[in-house]
């Protein structure tokens, strides 16, 4: 790219007559055109230039990374933009490494830059056309292949490329990564020796990663034998109408994965693990022992087959598991999808400290997150799909999720309630007072979330959040009121109502909403102090300290002394 305009010699400098007037005029205007345009480019091309080439190949592969779909070629075009720069992607052999059943010449151009480097794959059916005689060519050049995505509609030609995948002339030497994806939904294709060559051997030796969909072997046995550096395994299967397997062949295949860290699961081994009808078992006789597991998520209908599942599972304390119930028939609590015997998992739950609630919209839906102390990010989610034609579903779930969590998490001393999407008052005061009432021995932090940007929920915030907080002023000062259990039963308080609550946290919240609460917050503290339990000492606004009773001294001091300038004003007068 030229880093600067010469225009020293125009057409007009050339011209035998300048000493016309009009001429010169024309020449005027050209040329202070061409100076503007020069400054324009002058000011830009310095900066570009000045690009290392380090910062432009990322730029290139972070572009190229970025591609939707995966196959997409406009990365090139960025890489365009000045000979300089094309150039220097030209000369990047890893950027020219991810490869698609493209046109020959287009193909040629791509193995011609990328040298020897590790090749990868992707290729999907477009047009109900899966490209067959193209993506031949690639898997020539299986030896070079360290990763392959694949996503076919139809059964016939994901069969056909299965067919040729395992009959490839070079090995698949290098083949660190395989997905596999039939799109077309309600279709499960069992393939027999997906994972393996027609002679039967075991074509990955450095296999780390596997994930199928749609796409299931016959025998897991066939994962099993190509487990010692599996470190990912997922596997999905969207049909409805697969059979009841055994789970003991499933168990073995996990057992086989010693260095498996990410597991995830969608109605697999299939949808349904119990018979019709049956939602109890016995506690599983073996243990399977995942000790490098760092993430795990279970997606199936019924929280039965979830927990019949988990049962013999033990991986470690840190694992974040990710629990998802798609059955929007049931009002069970979320956490019927925990195993009864639940000594497995102790560590695992006894770490939680902290525990929000709320109910997702888009989804016709009710979660739980749990949290470490101190942590941020939950470690452990769990979602229930709920009846879209039914308004009552989400809170009849969270309702008897509430009334388990104390039962469940023995250490939770933190309970958030994200008010989004969410109407509480649907759960009565009796109710809601008999769910704090479970975790009275230990809930120290009491907080609400809300969303401070939605100006049309100010109003149904102030309602929800002066509704528990006379639900706690209420119980707190009468000891002798009935609050309900989670069999339904009244039952009295026995005892003080959250002895223990130091903290209360509103967050997200508009300013209008702080002021309205101030009345309601300072009669709590008044309670508190009148049962003679210790004072909630931290409360929070946003984000910031909340001084409350400071801000009603000096309304009270105000006040006084407004009085007292009247009076003498009448004296005077």
């Amino acid at each position: 790219m030229n880093q600067g305009l010469d225009i020293g010699h125009t057409f007009f400098a050339s011209l035998k007559y300048r000493e016309v007037s009009w001429l010169q005029e024309e020449e005027a205007r050209a040329v202070a055109h061409v100076c503007r345009i020069r400054s324009q480019v002058n000011a830009v091309v310095p900066s570009i230039a000045r690009l290392p080439p380090e910062v432009l190949l990322e730029i290139f592969a972070y572009v190229r990374l970025a591609e939707d779909p995966p196959t997409g070629t406009r990365w090139i075009s960025v890489s365009q933009v000045c000979q300089y720069w094309r150039n220097l992607a030209i000369c990047k052999p890893s950027l020219w490494t991810c490869l698609a059943p493209w046109a020959d010449e287009f193909l040629s151009l791509f193995m011609a830059r990328n040298g020897d480097l590790p090749l990868t794959f992707h290729w999907e059916e477009n047009g109900g056309r899966s490209e067959g005689a193209n993506y031949q060519r690639l898997l020539e050049l299986s030896s070079r292949c360290v990763r392959i995505n694949v996503t076919l509609e139809e059964t016939h030609a994901m069969e056909l490329f299965i067919k040729r995948f395992q009959n490839v002339v070079q090995p698949w030497s290098q083949l660190e990564s395989i997905t596999l994806n039939m799109s077309k939904r309600r279709t499960l294709l069992n393939v027999q020796d997906v994972l393996c060559t027609k002679d039967g051997l075991l074509p990955f030796p450095r296999l780390q990663q596997l994930s199928l969909k749609n796409i299931l072997p016959e025998a897991w046995s066939t994962i099993s034998v190509q487990g010692s550096l599996l470190r990912t395994l997922h596997l999905q299967n969207q049909c409805r109408e697969s059979p009841t397997l055994p789970l003991a062949p499933f168990l073995d295949m996990l057992c086989s994965l010693p260095l498996l860290e990410h597991l995830h699961l969608f109605n697999v081994p299939s949808a349904r693990l119990l018979p019709e009808g049956v939602t109890a078992f016995p506690d599983p006789e073996r243990t399977v022992n995942m000790g490098r597991l760092r993430t795990l998520r279970l997606d199936l209908d019924r929280a039965c087959d979830i927990a019949y599942l988990l049962s013999p599972m033990q991986f470690p304390d840190t694992t974040v598991i990710d629990i998802q119930r798609w059955d929007n028939a049931s009002d069970e609590s979320i956490l019927a999808a925990l195993p009864s015997d639940k000594s497995r998992l102790s560590g695992h739950l006894d770490a939680t400290t902290a525990m929000r609630v709320g109910h997702i919209r888009a989804f016709v839906g009710v979660f739980l997150s749990a949290f470490r102390r101190g942590a941020k990010k939950p470690f452990g989610n769990f979602f229930a799909r709920c009846s879209p034609f039914s308004d009552s579903a989400p809170t009849a779930v969270l309702r008897a999720s509430l009334f388990q969590l104390s039962r469940v998490f023995q250490n939770l001393v933190e309970l958030e309630l994200d008010l989004r999407h969410w109407d509480v008052l649907d759960i009565s005061s009796s109710e809601w007072a008999g769910i704090f009432w479970t975790l009275s021995p230990r809930l120290k932090i009491l907080a609400w979330l809300g969303d401070r940007k939605d100006s049309s929920r100010e109003s149904a915030d102030i309602e929800c959040l002066q509704f528990f907080l006379r639900i706690l002023t209420e119980y707190t000062a009468d000891g002798n009121l009935q609050i309900d259990s989670i069999d339904g039963s009244t039952v009295p308080l026995d005892g003080p109502f959250l002895p223990r609550l130091s903290y209360l946290d509103f967050d997200q919240f508009s300013e209008p909403v702080q002021a309205a609460l101030k009345e309601d917050v300072l009669k709590y503290l008044a309670s508190r102090k009148s049962a003679s339990l210790p004072p909630t000492r931290d409360l929070f606004f946003n984000n910031e300290r909340w001084d409350v009773e400071s801000d009603n001294t000096d309304l009270d001091c105000r006040s006084e002394m407004d009085f007292v300038n009247h009076e003498q004003g009448s004296s005077e007068a």
